[in-house]
């Protein structure tokens, strides 16, 4: 054997061994998964912050979230009868509508048969994991393209708007339904007590806590600024002055108008655009009406924050 024969052995050597201790020792999972979704990074990850029980082999077991950083990752824990698995959830934008999803999974109690198996035969475990996420992906999908259309606008100037409203605070995914339960009572105040035509509604969030989604908001309608306007103690007035924003134009019901917020949010990050925190919502359909929801549309707009 030539001297070259034997470097090139002991390199291989060296190497196989190397991919043994990474592939045993140093690798955090079991198996990976990724896919592709047509959505900001913030939508798929309210999806899997939704997926709060895994279905197939287990599917009356809570998944629990053990740690998150909103929009980016997050860790959740599925527990099964003799052991658990931890699912760890990248999201990272490829652009204004695609999103790259990774997610490592391993096995608490059986990773080390898993790694002996899993590279020479196909597994329950393997079959499992398959069979999950791809419910889970062909849920996304249905939602992506029957419930919302999310786009990116042009920059604009918010409108200037006076307005009469309610302050109010819930979770995000409560808005529309706290919404719902003011919404009669600010017309009747609008027809009744100012005398003045009830218009399309509008909602200005004033505070985002995104680690624990709940929001502070104003919800009302635009009305005249007169001299005359009645103190209320439960109605409020507020001027809304034009500044520069950031735009999405959302499409679908008002309830999960949020996604259109996660584009915004991710299109300022990667673009290192600066906004204040508030949201200004404006609304162009009226939803007792019915009618196809993906029709129903709503301006979100962010204000950037001054030089």
């Amino acid at each position: 054997m030539t001297s070259k024969s034997k470097k090139t052995i002991s390199l291989l050597a060296v190497l196989f061994v190397g991919f043994l201790v990474w592939h045993f020792f140093l690798n955090p999972f079991d198996y990976v998964v990724k896919f592709k979704a047509k959505a900001s990074p913030g939508t798929v990850y309210q999806q899997v912050e939704d997926w709060v029980k895994w279905e197939g082999y287990a599917m009356d077991t809570t998944t629990t979230v053990l740690e998150k950083t909103p929009f980016s990752q997050m860790k959740q824990r599925v527990a099964f009868i003799n052991t658990s698995w931890d699912l760890n959830w990248t999201f990272e934008a490829e652009n204004d509508s695609v999103t790259q999803v990774t997610i490592g999974i391993k096995d608490n109690e059986f990773s080390l048969r898993h790694r002996l198996e899993v590279p020479f035969k196909e597994t329950d475990f393997e079959k499992s994991i398959r069979y999950s996420f791809i419910k889970f992906k062909n849920r996304l999908n249905h939602f992506l393209d029957n419930r919302i259309r999310v786009k990116i606008a042009a920059d604009t100037l918010s409108p200037e708007i006076y307005m009469v409203y309610v302050p109010l605070k819930s979770k995000v995914k409560e808005k529309a339904l706290n919404m719902m339960r003011h919404d009669y009572e600010v017309r009747v105040f609008i027809d009744s007590v100012l005398g003045q035509k009830v218009r399309m509604p509008i909602m200005e969030i004033t505070h985002w806590d995104v680690e624990n989604n709940t929001i502070t908001y104003n919800y009302g309608f635009p009305i005249d600024k007169t001299d005359s306007l009645p103190v209320s103690d439960k109605f409020f007035y507020k001027q809304l002055t034009p500044q520069k924003s950031i735009r999405s134009v959302y499409n679908g019901n008002y309830r999960t108008s949020d996604h259109g917020w996660y584009a915004l949010w991710d299109y300022a990050r990667r673009n290192q655009i600066e906004t204040q925190g508030n949201i200004i919502e404006i609304y162009y359909n009226n939803p007792y009406n019915g009618g196809n929801e993906l029709e129903w549309q709503t301006d979100i707009l962010m204000p950037l924050k001054e030089n």
